[in-house]
């Protein structure tokens, strides 16, 4: 019988991607959202072998309900982004992290086999010098954003449950992950927001001089690693997940310039405090354990969320589609 999964902001970017994965591979799923705008949206059209939950995460009641008869929980639930110290200030850490620690307790209250949880796979090491070398899972967590510490101290507790509690779990770090249902506006999601701008016929911003270098991973080839994560027998494990290729930023705009056709030129601000100018990350141990590689490359990757924007500007306009991201 094919584990019932929960799946935590099934209706966000990634969690609707994996939802629809999770039930196109036989999986019974409890699908758990806020519904920012009161009803799903990426998660609509599912209805076979779902349960669809509106509710939030800090609510004891509706998540109790939600993890009855459920052996696998993926938690991608969070208010928190990177570079969001100055609007998530230390109160709605402490909340998230209260929230995810009453989680955890329920957990092990409904016996859940595993709990799958995303790290960041950036802001978590503190960054490198502008090199060609890569990050591994073994390299000193040593993070300065708010958003990271949270996580960091999230990988901790989860760890400290799997030694005293039993409550198996799989710490994902994952780079930069883009794809068809990203944010298109905010500060998380470079790729989206680059082409939302020049969609909109705008110039995008690029805090600093655009040397800062990530690896970006195709949503459906970090979905198929998450799923993969969950097969995994150990009791608390930390992998990295990401393409293991470096970009610059002012390098990604060129190319999406170059795909949309657009004869527009960024607008430079000031750097963002603790910017970190450096992050690839070393992905040979989950994909020796778990025999996964990526298997979108980036430039078709860039083409297909292009062609994404151009087929939901046919229906409604990019900035109401914004609104509602």
């Amino acid at each position: 019988m094919m584990p019932k999964c929960l799946v935590l902001g099934a209706d966000g970017f990634m969690g609707s991607h994996l939802s629809e994965k999770l039930v196109e591979a036989g999986h019974e799923v409890v699908c758990f959202d806020r519904f920012r705008n009161g009803e799903p949206r990426h998660i609509k059209g599912l209805s076979f072998r779902t349960e669809v939950v509106h509710g939030d995460i800090r609510a004891t009641s509706a998540l109790d309900k939600a993890l009855t008869g459920c052996d696998i929980v993926f938690h991608f639930a969070s208010a928190i982004k990177p570079y969001s110290d100055s609007v998530a200030p230390g109160k709605v850490i402490e909340e998230e992290s209260d929230a995810a620690i009453q989680l955890f307790d329920l957990c092990v209250r409904h016996k859940i086999k595993k709990i799958i949880f995303p790290s960041t796979g950036g802001a978590v090491y503190g960054g490198m010098p502008l090199s060609k070398s890569t990050i591994s899972e073994t390299h000193a967590a040593r993070p300065e954003l708010a958003y990271a510490i949270h996580k960091r101290g999230l990988e901790k507790v989860l760890a400290q449950y799997a030694s005293e509690k039993k409550l198996n779990s799989c710490v994902l770090r994952i780079s930069n992950c883009y794809g068809p249902r990203a944010p298109l506006r905010g500060t998380q999601g470079v790729i989206s927001i680059f082409m939302r701008h020049l969609a909109d016929g705008e110039p995008p911003l690029i805090y600093g001089d655009g040397r800062s270098v990530r690896d970006y991973v195709y949503v459906t080839d970090v979905i198929s690693a998450i799923i993969l994560s969950a097969m995994n027998p150990t009791r608390h494990a930390i992998y990295n997940i990401g393409a293991a290729e470096g970009y610059s930023v002012i390098e990604i705009f060129e190319k999406i310039r170059e795909i949309a056709e657009r004869d527009i030129r960024p607008v430079f601000r000031e750097a963002r405090q603790n910017e970190i100018p450096r992050i690839v990350l070393n992905t040979d141990r989950f994909r020796r354990e778990f025999l996964w590689r990526p298997r979108v490359d980036f430039e078709t990757g860039l083409r297909q969320v292009w062609q994404w924007i151009v087929n939901e500007t046919q229906t409604s306009s990019l900035k109401q589609i914004a609104e509602k991201a």
